[in-house]
C-alpha cells in the first residue's frame, strides 16, 4: 500500500473555529492464493473425501483519490456555541469492477455546554475480497431440509416419483461453495441522529441517544444450500 496525505488543520478563521481540509491518495494492492498439499489435491483430504481440492490464486488493486473538509460556519451566539458541518468524498478505481464514488456529511450543533445535537448520511462500500472472487469450490456438509421428505408445514410442494413415505436420511447435504469472479460490491446508506446531554447539575452524567437507519444493497453473502434445493421447487 503506498499513502500519501495532507492536511491543514487551521487553514482560515470561521465564526465557529478553523477550516479544516484534508486530501490523500492511496494506491492498494491484494495478492493471494492457496497452495492444497498434493494428498488434497489428488482428492484424499479427510474434509473432501474423493473430491479433488484446487489451488487457486487473485489479485486485486485499487486506486484512491479522497478529501474531508471540516467547516465550523457558527458559533459563540446565543443557543448556538457550535456549528459545524463535516463533508467527504472518495473517488475509487478497482481493478476488479471499474469506479465508484461515495460521500459522507456530519452535521454538529452545540447548543451550549449541556446539549450536542449531531447528525450523519454517508454511503458505504465494500468491494468483494480475493477470497469472494477467486476462492476454489470447497466440499461442505450442510444442515440442509429436503422438501420432499414427509410432510412439511408451510411447503407446498410436488415431489414426483418421491414415495409419500420417504424420510431424508440425514441432515447434514453435501455442498459445493465457491469464488464469483463477476461479483459486485456490496453498497449501503447509513442515517444516523442523536444528541448527548450532559447537565451541570449532575456532575460526571452522560446520556447519550442516537438512531440509526442503514440499508444495505448487492450484500455479499454466500446463497445457502437449503435455498437452492427450496428453489428447485418453489420456482422454474
Amino acid at each position: 500500500m503506498y499513502n500519501v496525505d495532507i492536511s491543514n488543520s487551521s487553514l482560515m478563521d470561521l465564526p465557529g473555529g478553523s477550516l479544516g481540509v484534508a486530501l490523500g491518495l492511496q494506491d492498494l494492492e491484494h495478492d493471494g492464493f492457496f497452495l492444497p498439499d498434493s494428498v488434497a489435491q489428488n482428492g484424499y483430504d479427510s474434509f473432501n473425501p474423493g473430491r479433488p481440492v484446487v489451488p487457486t490464486s487473485g489479485r486485486t488493486d485499487e486506486k484512491s483519490l479522497y478529501g474531508e473538509i471540516d467547516i465550523p460556519f457558527l458559533g459563540n451566539l446565543p443557543g448556538v456555541k457550535l456549528m459545524d458541518l463535516d463533508l467527504a468524498g472518495r473517488h475509487t478505481k478497482y481493478s476488479s469492477f471499474g469506479t465508484n464514488n461515495t460521500y459522507r456529511w456530519g452535521y454538529k450543533w452545540e447548543v451550549n455546554n449541556n446539549l450536542l445535537i449531531r447528525a450523519t448520511w454517508s454511503q458505504g462500500f465494500r468491494a468483494p475480497s480475493i477470497n469472494d472472487l477467486f476462492s476454489g469450490n470447497t466440499n461442505l456438509s450442510a444442515q440442509v431440509a429436503d422438501p420432499c421428505s414427509g410432510p412439511v408445514a408451510g411447503r407446498p410442494v410436488t415431489c414426483a416419483g418421491v414415495p409419500a413415505s420417504y424420510v431424508q436420511p440425514n441432515a447434514q447435504i453435501n455442498t459445493l461453495e465457491g469464488g464469483n469472479p463477476t461479483l459486485q460490491p456490496e453498497t449501503s446508506i447509513s442515517r444516523t441522529v442523536g444528541f448527548v446531554w450532559s447537565p451541570d447539575f449532575i456532575p460526571g452524567f452522560n446520556l447519550n441517544a442516537d438512531y440509526y437507519n442503514i440499508q444495505v444493497n448487492n450484500t455479499i453473502q454466500p446463497i445457502s444450500g437449503q435455498t437452492i434445493l427450496d428453489g428447485c421447487y418453489t420456482s422454474s
